[in-house]
């Protein structure tokens, strides 16, 4: 008979494994036979376990996410010393012009820290700089001069912090490359700084590139859940992009399509509502659907049984029962993620209508053709 898609019984032949089918299966584990996807059947002990956001996390990818411990200098950098000497008729201020100074002391010109991490010091030779910071720098350089200078002291000044760069890309107000605060910068902080993400957080992913990997979070998930909120590291590229998320209707609904989030988080209530509700004369209110793909590490939290499969990520369908009044309470807790796909299957008494058109239909068209014969 023709149909909008798979009729209740369907689904549940088909599966894998159910879950939850009643409140002592939820208790004990699953029921069903191996085939090619699970079904669930959402009660309030699987909604209690059930991910709630399809945003994705960090989830451990970017492992070094401690505050920069102070200024250091790096590969890049250009930075500038003064010498200082006790007295005049020093290594660098010489007896005969002392009195023409203002101190006891000589600028060096500014160099660029080499690719090697180091300088070059006059009598001091060639200092390793890279990640120390300028105090470090400073007591090697004086250490260095110990016996050559008199009494010399070193003032290190950074004048360009090239090694200290993130770049902010994509979906922002105003994408830069700019130095990080020496005492440390959060994510956030760098966005921000990039004039903030042109779309709202629900439509944000943030992603970061950083020493060969990649991670990225939703936005949302971002502000949510400070832990996500990591420090930027030196050289980090965080790269913003809109993705617009939805969901589909399909079947006995009000109103099939494709359908956008319109907010952080929305609710299979909240999606049928958009889509117009159940179609009275033909939704079975027992029979909605959510097609989804989930983690096999989901699954196993609902207690199903996925011996026959090793697959990571499985096709899962969560069935919920409208008929039931309390339906509408996990109908109303129960989150989206994106891409769902939401079927309501059509009422049985909608196949037996359809079963009694084609009967009258060919009885119409037999008595059209014994009309027929007779005036012939």
């Amino acid at each position: 008979m023709p149909a909008h898609g798979p009729a209740s019984a369907s689904v549940g032949a088909g599966a894998m494994t159910q879950v939850g089918s009643t409140q002592a299966e939820a208790a004990e584990g699953v029921a069903g036979v191996a085939q090619n996807y699970v079904l669930v059947n959402v009660n309030n002990a699987i909604l209690a376990k059930m991910k709630t956001s399809g945003d994705p996390r960090f989830a451990g990818a970017l492992t070094d996410r401690r505050a920069p411990q102070g200024l250091r200098i790096g590969a890049g950098d250009v930075i500038s010393l003064s010498i200082f000497e006790a007295a005049p008729g020093g290594l660098f201020t010489p007896a005969v012009t002392a009195g023409a100074r203002p101190g006891n002391f000589v600028d060096l010109p500014a160099q660029t820290v080499g690719r090697d991490g180091t300088i070059n010091v006059p009598y001091a030779g060639t200092i390793p700089v890279a990640n120390r910071t300028p105090s470090e720098i400073e007591r090697l350089i004086e250490e260095r001069l110990r016996n050559r200078a008199i009494e010399p002291q070193v003032v290190l000044t950074l004048r360009d912090q090239r090694s200290s760069q993130v770049s902010v890309l994509g979906e922002v107000n105003t994408p830069a490359k700019f130095t990080l605060n020496p005492q440390g910068e959060r994510l956030l902080d760098a966005i921000a700084r990039a004039g903030g993400s042109r779309y709202p957080a629900y439509e944000t992913l943030v992603a970061v590139q950083r020493g060969g990997k990649k991670a990225q979070v939703g936005m949302s998930t971002l502000i949510r859940d400070p832990s996500n909120n990591i420090f930027v590291q030196p050289n980090d590229v965080v790269y913003v992009t809109r993705e617009q998320r939805h969901f589909v209707a399909l079947g006995a609904s009000g109103q099939n399509g494709l359908f956008f989030f319109d907010s952080e988080r929305v609710t299979l209530s909240y999606a049928m509502g958009k889509a117009g509700g159940l179609l009275d004369e033909r939704a079975e209110p027992g029979a909605v659907f959510i097609y989804r793909v989930e983690p096999r590490s989901q699954l196993l939290q609902y207690g199903a049984d996925l011996s026959n499969s090793s697959d990571q990520f499985i096709p899962t369908v969560y069935a919920v029962n409208l008929r039931d009044p309390s339906g509408f309470f996990i109908a109303q807790n129960l989150g989206l993620s994106n891409r769902d796909v939401i079927f309501v299957g059509n009422s049985i008494t909608v196949d037996v209508s359809k079963l009694l058109q084609f009967v009258r239909l060919g009885i119409n068209t037999g008595r059209e053709g014994i009309a027929l014969g007779k005036a012939m």
